[in-house]
C-alpha cells in the first residue's frame, strides 16, 4: 500500500525537477529578465530521528519558479545532473533518502519560469547518527530468515508400500532443528529375538514410567490380526515376564499400557530417545482416511509401524503436533513443489494452538506458519532493495511473475511449502504493491527484468477502474476510482466468485502510486490518464470534508464512513504526494486518535488471545488499527500500522525519535529481530491478530530506518 515516484536514472531525475519548476497554466511569476537568478543565502541542513531525515532550508530567491536540490557525501561536489536529489517549488526540501549514518553536503539552485537554472549555492555539510542500526540489523537478520525453508518437516517413506502391502513402514523427517527438543521416552522391549515360530513364554524390559504399579506390559502375537496373550506387571528391576504363560506363535509384540486409562505409551521396537510434542500417524485411504497406527518420531528423525495392513488403499504417514491434533506435513506431500523465494509472513511458535493445518478426515490444506501473503511480498522487497539484498528481493519478484496470471492477476497469498495458493481472491490494493515493489527495485538497481510484472499489474487495474471506457457513467459515486478485484470467503470459508464492486480509499491510494509511476516510466498515458481519474476520487468520493479524513472506501450506495488507521496515515502520505498538505497536515491530526500508550505484551493461555513465548520489558506506544464503525476494535499497539504513522510525520517534519524508541520495546520482545504484529492477540473474525512475528511489520522497520524515501515521493509538478 504504498508506492513512490520512480525513476531509472539521473537523466530522469533532471527532467522531473525541470518538470517540478515550470509552473503550471495560469500562474502568474516574476520574470528574470534574462539574467541568471543569484545563488539563494542562508542554506542549513538539521538531521533528526536518529539520523532518518534531514531538514534543508534556505531564503527564498526573487523571480525563482522553483528551486533544485543537490546531494553528495564529497564536499568538492558539484550541483548538476549527477548530484540533483529533488525539485521543490518551496524554499525547504525534507530529505529522507537514506540519510542514516553519512556525512552529506548539500547545494541549491533557483530555477526561473523557463526552467533555467540559476547559480549554486555554497554547500551546507551535516554528519547524521544511525541510531536504528543495530534494530535494523537484527530485523533484517529475522526477514532473511523467513525467506528460508525452514519448518518444512518433509515426511517420506523409505520404500515403496502399495495398496497390497502388509507388514512393517518405515519413513523419516527433516528439519528436526525445527521441531521441539529430543527426550528420553518410555519404552518397552523384550529380552530377546522371538520368532514367530516360538511358542512359549517371553520376557522382557521396561522403564522411564513410574509409579511402575500404574503400568503393565500387553503382549500380542499377530498372525491375521492381533491377539492378545496376557497383560503383565512390571517388576521392581526394571523387567517383566509372561511366567507361565506360553505365548503362540506369530509376530510377537509387547505394549506398555497406562492402567487407568489403557493408553499405549510405548510399544517394542520403538526408539528411547524421541522428539517431543509431535507423533507419526499413519494412514490408508480407500475412499475416506482409515487411522492405522500412531507411533513417535526418533531422535535421529526416523519413524517405523509394524503390522500395517494396506487394504486396498494408499497409504500415507502424516507427521502431527500431539498437543493439537494440527498436521505438520505428510508423505501425501512431498512430491510437491514449493515457493522458496516467497517469505513465510509469521513465525509461530510451535506452542501456538494455531500452529499446522487443522484438516478433517482427508487432510489437504495448508499451514499457517507456510503462508505468504504478496502484500508482505512486496513489502520484504522493498526492504531488501533498501538493504542492497539484491537477490532476495529479485528471487521474490521472480517467482510472483512466474505465478502471475494472463490477466496480470495473483493471488492474495500463497502456500510456499506445498506451492498452490492460499487464499484465491484477488485484491487490487495488494496487486498494486507487488507493482511497485517492482519499480522500486528497477530503480534502485537498473535492472529492468520485472517491468513487465509491473504492467501486468497496471493492466489489471485499468480494467477495474470505474470509468468511460469499461462501461461506467460519471454519475457513478465511485467514478473514476479502482474496484476491489475478484472473489471472496463466504462465513463457512467457500470460495464465492464473482467481481468486487466497492473501492476501497486504500486500494486506490496504492493503485494510484503505481499507475503514476507506470505513466511515468513507460510514458503510455492511458497510466497517467488513470492515475489522474484515481486521484481526482480520492480528493472527492473518498473525502470526508466534514471530518477532515478519508473514508473506508465507496459503493455503489454510497461512502463507508468506518474509521482505520490507515486512512490517516497513508492518506496523508498520498496527500503529500500530491501537493495537499494543509489535508495531509489534518489527515495526520486525525490519526492521534488512533494513539495507544502504555500497551505492554503479556502471555496469555487464552485461545482467542493466545501467547505464551512473547513478553516486552517497557511500555509501548503506537497506534490501533481501526476506531469507530468496528465492533470492539481492539485497543492493541500494532506494528505495521504504528510505523506507517512514524513516516507521516517524519515527511511532515517532525521528529520521531520517540516512536522509534518505542519499537525497539516492541521489538525486543522477539530474541530473533522480528517485531510482533500486535501487542495483545485476537484471533477471533473479523480481526484475527496475533502476538506473533510478522513479515509486514518488520519488513517495515527495515524500510523505515533505512530508506524510508523509497516510498511514494512527490508527484512530478
Amino acid at each position: 500500500m504504498f508506492a513512490r515516484r520512480l525513476v531509472t536514472s539521473v537523466s530522469l531525475l533532471a527532467v522531473a525537477a525541470t518538470l517540478a519548476c515550470t509552473p503550471r497554466p495560469g500562474t502568474r511569476l516574476p520574470v528574470s529578465g534574462g539574467a541568471e537568478l543569484p545563488a539563494p543565502a542562508g542554506l542549513s541542513v538539521t538531521a533528526d530521528s536518529q539520523g532518518l531525515a534531514v531538514s534543508v532550508g534556505w531564503q527564498g530567491v526573487d523571480g525563482a519558479a522553483g528551486y533544485r536540490v543537490y546531494r553528495a557525501t564529497a564536499a568538492a561536489m558539484v550541483a548538476d545532473d549527477t548530484t540533483l536529489l529533488a525539485a521543490t517549488s518551496v524554499p525547504s526540501w525534507r530529505d529522507d533518502r537514506a540519510t542514516a549514518g553519512q556525512t552529506l553536503y548539500y547545494r541549491v539552485r533557483a530555477v526561473d519560469a523557463g526552467g533555467v537554472a540559476g547559480a549554486a549555492s555554497a554547500a551546507a555539510m551535516v554528519t547524521t547518527s544511525d541510531g536504528m542500526a543495530d534494530s535494523r540489523a537484527r530485523a533484517l537478520a529475522w526477514l532473511n530468515g523467513q525467506q528460508e525453508g525452514a519448518q518444512g518437516f518433509r515426511t517420506t517413506f523409505d520404500g515403496t508400500y502399495g495398496p497390497a502391502y502388509k507388514g512393517r513402514v518405515e519413513g523419516r523427517v527433516a528439519d528436526l532443528d525445527e521441531l521441539p527438543p529430543v527426550i528420553t521416552a518410555p519404552y518397552v522391549a523384550f529380552s530377546q529375538a522371538y520368532s514367530s515360530g516360538y511358542v512359549g513364554p517371553v520376557s522382557g524390559t521396561w522403564g522411564n514410567v513410574a509409579p511402575r504399579t500404574q503400568y503393565r506390559v500387553d503382549v500380542y502375537s499377530r498372525s491375521d490380526v492381533d491377539y492378545l496373550q496376557g497383560s503383565f506387571a512390571l517388576r521392581a528391576d526394571g523387567t517383566w515376564t509372561s511366567g507361565k504363560t506360553r505365548v503362540r506363535a506369530g509376530a510377537k509384540s509387547a505394549r506398555l499400557v497406562r492402567v487407568a486409562d489403557n493408553a499405549q505409551v510405548a510399544r517394542s521396537g520403538w526408539p528411547r530417545r524421541v522428539v517431543s510434542g509431535v507423533a507419526v500417524e499413519v494412514y490408508t485411504r480407500v475412499d475416506t482416511d482409515r487411522h492405522l497406527a500412531t507411533v513417535p518420531l526418533g531422535a535421529d528423525g526416523t519413524f517405523a509401524a509394524d503390522g500395517i495392513d494396506a487394504g486396498g488403499g494408499r497409504l500415507t504417514a502424516r507427521l502431527a503436533n500431539t498437543a493439537t491434533g494440527r498436521a505438520l506435513n505428510s508423505t501425501e506431500w512431498a512430491g510437491d513443489v514449493g515457493y522458496p523465494s516467497l517469505v513465510r509472513s509469521f513465525t509461530i511458535p510451535f506452542n501456538d494452538p494455531a500452529y499446522g493445518y487443522a484438516g478433517g478426515a482427508v487432510r489437504g490444506g495448508f499451514r499457517p506458519e507456510q503462508r505468504s501473503w504478496i502484500y508482505d511480498d512486496a513489502l520484504a522487497v522493498f526492504a531488501f532493495t533498501a538493504t542492497g539484498q539484491r537477490d532476495r528481493a529479485g528471487g521474490i519478484l521472480r517467482q510472483l511473475a512466474d505465478l502471475q496470471q494472463g490477466d496480470g492477476a495473483l493471488a492474495f497469498s500463497y502456500d510456499v511449502r506445498r506451492g498452490q495458493p492460499f487464499d484465491q481472491y484477488i485484491r487490487s490494493g495488494a496487486l498494486a504493491w507487488v507493482g511497485s515493489a517492482a519499480l522500486a527495485y528497477e530503480e534502485s538497481t537498473g535492472d529492468l527484468a520485472h517491468r513487465s510484472l509491473a504492467v501486468g499489474v497496471g493492466e489489471y487495474l485499468l480494467r477495474q477502474q470505474v470509468s468511460p471506457t469499461n462501461g461506467f457513467d460519471p454519475s457513478d459515486q465511485r467514478f473514476g476510482s479502482v474496484l476491489g478485484g475478484y472473489g471472496r470467503y463466504d462465513e463457512n470459508f467457500v470460495f464465492v466468485a464473482g467481481p468486487i464492486a466497492w473501492a476501497s480509499t486504500e486500494h486506490n491510494i496504492d493503485a494510484y502510486f503505481l499507475l503514476r509511476d507506470l505513466g511515468y516510466l513507460t510514458g503510455d498515458d492511458r497510466y497517467a490518464q488513470a492515475a489522474s481519474m484515481v486521484r481526482q476520487s480520492l480528493l472527492t468520493h473518498h473525502w470526508n470534508s466534514a471530518e477532515e479524513r478519508f473514508n473506508q472506501g465507496v459503493s455503489g450506495a454510497g461512502p463507508d464512513t468506518a474509521d482505520a488507521l490507515d486512512l490517516g496515515s497513508w492518506g496523508g502520505l498520498f496527500l503529500l504526494a500530491v501537493g495537499e498538505r494543509t489535508k495531509a497536515e489534518r489527515s495526520a491530526q486525525y490519526v492521534g486518535r488512533f494513539r495507544v500508550t502504555g500497551a505492554d505484551i503479556r502471555r496469555s493461555s487464552d485461545p482467542g488471545s493466545f501467547n505464551e513465548t512473547y513478553t516486552s520489558a517497557g511500555p509501548i506506544d503506537g497506534y490501533q488499527p481501526y476506531g469507530r464503525g468496528y465492533d470492539d476494535p481492539p485497543r492493541v499497539v500494532w506494528a505495521e500500522g504504528t510505523l506507517g504513522a512514524a513516516l507521516l510525520r517524519l515527511r511532515l517534519g517532525h521528529d520521531i525519535s520517540a516512536d522509534l524508541q518505542s519499537m525497539r520495546r516492541l521489538q525486543a520482545a522477539d530474541p530473533a529481530g522480528g517485531f510482533v504484529q500486535v501487542t495483545q492477540g485476537r484471533a477471533a473474525p473479523p480481526y484475527e491478530f496475533h502476538v506473533w512475528p510478522s513479515v509486514a511489520g518488520t519488513a517495515w522497520a527495515v524500510l523505515l530506518t533505512r530508506d524510508p524515501g523509497l516510498l511514494w515521493r512527490p508527484d512530478r509538478r
